[in-house]
């Protein structure tokens, strides 16, 4: 969540990145023709606002029953439709004929499903982008693509940064199904402004980014065409992005109808998020927990180590009946148990190598455990070494050695063994000048 005060510096800073330049009020589409009105059903339950404001819903507007289904909450929230055309139709019977893929998408938004629905709703947003994730990642957080986007919400670096989502070698907010579902609501109200309140426009925008929506507008413009979404020249990926999305929500509003079955999902939280009040080994979490580390990290995918950022103060999304144990088995939890392993902290001469040997660990394993994305040190730098206790262990007795004979070096030894000469040195904590001594046993590590 957001400070009121980061919050408006965000929101003031994209809207001057975003009123850049000025759009005219889209125009209107013309109405479906009957044959597109029956390849598309219907899924307008209330009116979509012209900008959202945050303020309550008009005297006029029905109050929402309550409803047990999450399914039906969704259905009930649906304002972007009726929207037909050929497009819709092809993803609808896509759709139909890839069950199996709506059955996946729907295992994947389980966890994740009623936050997000959640937090839609309190920004008064059509309930169709909770379901925006389905089309950005399959519902899943941890995915990412090869242009740089991350998450559930498939957001850019760029755009993590102006919404002040944090990005460190430990923790990738992009990838928390939480933040990250809070910083894309954010961007997509802004969106919605800048277009002048068409939904369609700042769906486009949020995929292709709003320079090139308003590239496209502009070209309709000077060649007095209309301007509304379906009329401008988009990149394919763009052109597909809102069809699937739409025919998605019409699936969800009458799965009967498409042949397809959804599993129930009750409206009601399925997860907790726990605060730890210091750095948490993950394993440990898992542990107290009393589920599998796999699950833990599927759960947070936003940990980029294992074990949850030095600086303390985070929290980890878990099963509902799973977190009431795990807070209670935390407050009995001492202090120097939340880490296994102990700190270490980087003297003159160490690299990862020696300090791994010094450990009998591998420097994989030490690069996890501190989230490294580079081999550099510095003097004081304290790292996490991994292990169950706080003693170092002795180096394993299987590591392969190498034993100095007569004449020989650095050098020769490291050529003959295909090496290089400075890794060698390296591992073994000498300098390159040192002499060795024939006996002297070298520990050889696989090239890394």
């Amino acid at each position: 969540m957001f400070p009121a005060s980061r919050f408006s510096t965000i929101v003031l800073t994209l809207v001057a990145l975003l009123l850049g330049g000025c759009v005219g009020q889209p125009t209107r589409p013309p109405p479906a023709t009957a044959a597109q009105a029956n390849e598309t059903t219907q899924v307008t339950s209330r009116q979509v606002p012209a900008a959202p404001t945050g303020k309550p819903p008009s005297d006029t507007q029905a109050p929402k029953p309550p409803v047990d289904d999450l399914w039906a909450r969704l259905r009930s929230g649906f304002a972007l439709g009726p929207v037909a055309g050929p497009e819709i139709a092809g993803q609808l019977e896509w759709l139909r004929q890839h069950p199996e893929h709506v059955e996946r998408v729907v295992h994947r938004a389980r966890p994740f499903l009623w936050f997000i629905v959640q937090r839609v709703d309190a920004h008064r947003l059509p309930l169709e982008l909770a379901l925006l994730p389905a089309v950005e990642s399959g519902f899943r957080p941890e995915a990412r693509s090869r242009f740089g986007a991350a998450g559930l919400w498939q957001i850019m670096p760029a755009t993590a940064r102006a919404l002040g989502l944090e990005s460190t070698p430990w923790y990738d907010s992009r990838l928390d199904p939480l933040a990250s579902t809070e910083a894309a609501l954010t961007y997509l109200e802004l969106m919605h402004r800048s277009f002048h309140g068409d939904w369609l426009l700042a769906l486009a925008a949020y995929n292709a980014g709003p320079g090139v929506i308003r590239k496209a507008i502009a070209r309709n413009r000077a060649h007095g065409e209309p301007t509304a979404y379906r009329y401008l020249h988009l990149p394919p990926q763009t052109r597909n992005y809102i069809p699937r999305l739409l025919a998605l929500a019409q699936v969800i509003a009458h799965p009967e109808a498409h042949g397809i079955r959804l599993a129930p999902l009750p409206n009601e939280p399925l997860l907790s998020s726990v605060q730890i009040p210091r750095p948490m080994d993950l394993a440990v979490a898992a542990k107290l927990a009393h589920i599998g580390l796999r699950t833990l990290r599927d759960l947070n995918p936003a940990y980029r180590g294992r074990a949850t950022p030095p600086e303390g103060g985070h929290g980890l999304l878990l099963p509902r009946k799973a977190a009431a144990d795990f807070s209670r088995r935390l407050a009995r939890l001492a202090p120097d148990r939340y880490l296994r392993g102990h700190r270490y902290a980087v003297v003159v001469g160490d690299n990862l190598w020696t300090i791994a040997r010094k450990h009998g660990i591998s420097v994989t394993d030490l690069r996890q455990a501190n989230a490294l994305t580079h081999d550099r040190l510095r003097i004081g730098q304290r790292l996490l070494i991994p292990g169950p206790g706080g003693a170092p262990k002795r180096p394993t007795a299987r590591r392969p050695h190498y034993v100095v004979r007569p004449g020989d070096n650095l050098w020769n030894i490291a050529r003959r063994l295909g090496l290089d000469h400075r890794r060698l040195a390296a591992w073994n904590g000498l300098s390159l000048d040192r002499p060795l001594q024939p006996g002297q046993r070298l520990l050889i590590y696989p090239r890394l």
